[in-house]
């Protein structure tokens, strides 16, 4: 970025606006209209509609430093006297405060540009997510896999500490993780420890973390192949395997090659 981007913020600024402190008030040599009966009060009205109209654009040349420390001393101060005169601050006297050298008590002005509008959401507990409703049936999944299974819908930043894997009938035990989707498993979100396997839908905690993807991949491991998970057949590739020891830690990104299934395991994850 730079001046040529926003040339009307330096054109106004330049021609068109008067400079004033506290206690005085002039116009730039370029000043083409007749001159004000009242200059100072014409000065506070022609900042206060400049910063109304052009605050995100003041903020951004500030921050690219393309406004000299003068100009910027000058729209923070005009800032702070145009929210507090227009009563924002403490409309209906909601702050029921005092005034203490012309600011509200108990409030605090920042020494820099603020725009309003420019802010991050905090994250958030996510909705449950499942990769299926199992209404294919159970099947007797391999021990000493990796058995990652799609899950759509999800929001960037949303919060989960729980998983769970609908079994059908239970032997030994079972890790439950999640990834991150790059066209397929990609970054471990979570890797969880070793758990037996009940005959239900189990919710386990988790150690809790955000989606850095809308997919992701739901992840089962089993140490015994006698166990039975419920399923739905999908398309190829919604659910991929790796052949991998039980006993070994996860892989961060995933395990190497994966081959494509149809065979989509019931796995959800949620928010306590």
């Amino acid at each position: 970025m730079d001046k040529y981007d926003i040339p009307f913020l330096f054109d106004i600024i330049s021609r068109d606006m008067p400079h004033h402190t506290d206690i005085n008030a002039k116009l730039p040599l370029e000043f083409d209209k007749p001159f004000p009966k009242k200059l100072m009060d014409y000065s506070h009205e022609v900042d206060d509609k400049f910063l109304n109209d052009n605050l995100a654009n003041i903020e951004e040349a500030s921050h690219y430093k393309l406004l000299t420390d003068d100009y910027v001393k000058r729209f923070i101060h005009q800032q702070r006297k145009y929210h507090y005169e227009s009563g924002i601050l403490n409309h209906d006297n909601f702050f029921k405060g005092h005034i203490i050298d012309g600011y509200l008590e108990n409030t605090r002005f920042n020494n820099f540009i603020i725009n309003p509008y420019n802010f991050t959401a905090a994250p958030v507990n996510g909705a449950d997510l499942e990769t299926n409703n199992g209404s294919g049936g159970n099947t007797a999944v391999a021990s000493n896999y990796l058995w990652t299974n799609i899950v759509t819908g999800g929001n960037v930043t949303d919060l989960y500490d729980q998983i769970a894997v609908s079994v059908a009938n239970s032997t030994g035990n079972v890790k439950l993780g999640s990834y991150d989707d790059s066209s397929g498993p990609n970054n471990l979100d979570y890797g969880g420890g070793s758990n037996a396997a009940d005959s239900a839908y189990t919710w386990r905690s988790a150690t809790e973390w955000s989606l850095s993807t809308a997919t992701n991949w739901l992840a089962l491991r089993l140490d015994n192949a006698a166990t039975s998970v419920n399923f739905v057949n999908q398309s190829s590739g919604d659910a991929k395997s790796a052949s991998v020891t039980y006993t070994d830690a996860w892989a961060d990104p995933h395990w190497g090659s994966l081959s494509n299934e149809v065979t989509v395991l019931q796995l959800k994850i949620g928010h306590s």
